[in-house]
């Protein structure tokens, strides 16, 4: 079978729900599948709270990354890069501090919070990766 042929199969995969992680989406699958052929590693899914959510957790190296994944078919009033508010934001950073809490982490490790934004149809999707696209400023 064509290298070309192969990338649709797996594209469809991802996108039709084959391989699930559970409590995970089509994009957050799509998304972590990226991440994990750049050399992240999946903790967990989708760990909530009363006050926020966070999609991914990953790590990358020596470092747990937060990563919030949005999807815009289009962009008519706003992307999916734009569509990450300052609210959001807080109610990710919330969700983060309980995870590192309930892992008694909060004072071992690097941290960092990314945006996966993907774009565009389901053939194929663009796919933008923001490292470090917004900063913790408080701990509650």
């Amino acid at each position: 079978m064509g290298i070309i042929r192969q990338g649709w199969r797996r594209f469809h995969q991802l996108i039709s729900g084959h391989n699930k992680l559970p409590g995970i989406n089509r994009w957050e699958r799509m998304a972590c599948e990226f991440l994990q052929q750049q050399g992240l590693t999946l903790l967990t899914g989708n760990f909530r709270i009363k006050a926020g959510e966070v999609d991914l957790i990953m790590q990358d190296g020596d470092t747990v990354v937060f990563i919030e994944v949005r999807y815009r078919r289009h962009q008519q009033w706003a992307s999916a890069e734009e569509s990450v508010t300052r609210a959001k934001q807080h109610r990710i950073c919330q969700a983060a501090a309980a995870y590192l809490k309930k892992k008694h982490m909060t004072n071992r490790c690097y941290c960092r919070f990314d945006v996966v934004a993907i774009n565009g149809s389901l053939t194929p999707p663009r796919i933008n990766w923001i490292e470090n696209a917004f900063q913790q400023t408080f701990f509650n």
